[in-house]
């Protein structure tokens, strides 16, 4: 999942616990996971596990907001909480992506046949269907967060809001903090939270970001270069993904419901496959 389907799951869980918080910093923790691994030295299998004993938890109580990130991530993926053992192919997996992604497969199949490679060679390309169906999955996880920035103006906002609005005090505890949770150095963290601005550019407008942006995932994962054409192509996989999404609102509020009854704070260890 990416940035706009986990803050506007933690926002309304914390709605109904009457908790809403107004301390932003709270939703750079939940994003973490997905925006630390476009720094070069690290990587998503690292944020997608992670050991958080209560002494850390008690010393650093924001990271709590990172579990929410990796149930999210579980919901979506396999519509479990926890990662389940023995999953062998994508095809195993029962979350709301990877069941809308299915619908998608044939369309990935012809975008890798007319995409051109990173090395600038354009030839057909062929994709095995357990690869295909995880290439649909992300489609349609930028799908819902383009769908999010369309229909709730106020959580589209709220991104954007964390790029420059969090005090130089908010910011150090956060690299400290998540450079003890796994055992980096504050100036790794502090090196990607700029990372992703690097990766995708200067967003033009909301609409650019959550669409021609994010796409680049897309070609990233499909070893595709950036080129204008390449990025259309994706653009219509991710439209595509976006029309079979009628019910994703009833979905996530059912994760919401389901983390809320979680007893979140006491499983130390906490996991979720790469995004």
């Amino acid at each position: 999942m990416l940035t706009n389907v986990h803050n506007w799951v933690l926002r309304e869980l914390l709605r109904r616990k009457g908790k809403e918080d107004k301390d932003l910093s709270i939703y750079l923790y939940n994003i973490a996971p997905d925006s630390l691994p476009m720094h070069k030295d690290i990587s998503a299998k690292l944020t997608h596990k992670i050991t958080l004993s209560k002494e850390l938890l008690k010393k650093h109580p924001k990271l709590i907001f990172v579990k929410y990130h990796l149930m999210v991530d579980n919901l979506g993926h396999y519509g479990l909480l926890t990662c389940p053992k023995g999953i062998n192919n994508n095809f195993e997996k029962e979350g709301y992506a990877y069941i809308k992604g299915r619908s998608l497969i044939e369309e990935v199949k012809k975008f890798y046949q007319e995409g051109r490679e990173w090395s600038t060679v354009h030839s057909p390309q062929s994709v095995d269907e357990n690869s295909a169906l995880y290439l649909a999955h992300t489609a349609v996880e930028i799908a819902l967060d383009l769908k999010l920035s369309e229909e709730d103006e106020s959580i589209t906002s709220l991104f954007f809001a964390l790029q420059g609005s969090l005090t130089p005090q908010a910011l150090e505890e956060y690299y400290q903090s998540l450079a003890e949770l796994y055992n980096l150095r504050p100036e790794t963290i502090r090196e990607a939270r700029e990372a992703p601005l690097k990766f995708y550019g200067e967003p033009k407008s909301k609409e650019d970001f959550f669409l021609d942006k994010r796409v680049k995932i897309i070609l990233r994962k499909s070893k595709m270069e950036f080129t204008r054409e390449n990025i259309d192509k994706a653009k219509r996989l991710v439209i595509k993904g976006e029309r079979l999404l009628t019910d994703y609102l009833p979905t996530l509020e059912d994760w919401v419901k389901k983390i809320e009854l979680a007893s979140i704070e006491e499983e130390e260890t906490l996991s979720s496959d790469e995004p």
